[in-house]
């Protein structure tokens, strides 16, 4: 059972979240990977976080690497991911954990992470 702080802080936290919310506009389709990292950020925290990830062919890897991967560039979300609008609803939510895969499949062409099977990995 909650006891009177933690009923006061329910109620603290609710009451800080719709005046937030108020601040708060839909997504647009111009967002950037800086736009999602200010929620979803750090983006070593987001790599870990997605670890475990499986791929429709079966390997388990983390979906978010840097593009080219010897760089420090992040890949725009929304080459993967929808927008959403926030707050976000269980739909919104459901759909990020579903992404679309295809962006890196233009250079994994073979749909696996196994570099150098099908020709030499390019040096630049």
């Amino acid at each position: 059972m909650m006891g009177h702080r933690g009923t006061l802080a329910r109620a603290g936290l609710a009451i800080a979240f719709a005046l937030f919310s108020t601040l708060l506009v839909p997504a647009q389709t111009g967002s950037s990977a800086e736009d999602c990292l200010v929620c979803h950020g750090p983006f070593d925290r987001l790599v870990a976080a997605t670890a475990d990830y499986k791929w429709p062919g079966g390997e388990v890897q983390s979906p978010h690497r840097y593009v080219p991967h010897d760089s420090t560039t992040i890949a725009d979300c929304l080459f993967c991911h929808e927008a959403h609008p926030l707050p976000p609803s269980a739909s919104d939510i459901a759909a990020i954990s579903k992404p679309k895969p295809e962006y890196c499949f233009e250079c994994h062409h073979t749909r696996t992470f196994a570099c150098g099977t099908c020709h030499p990995v390019p040096s630049d």
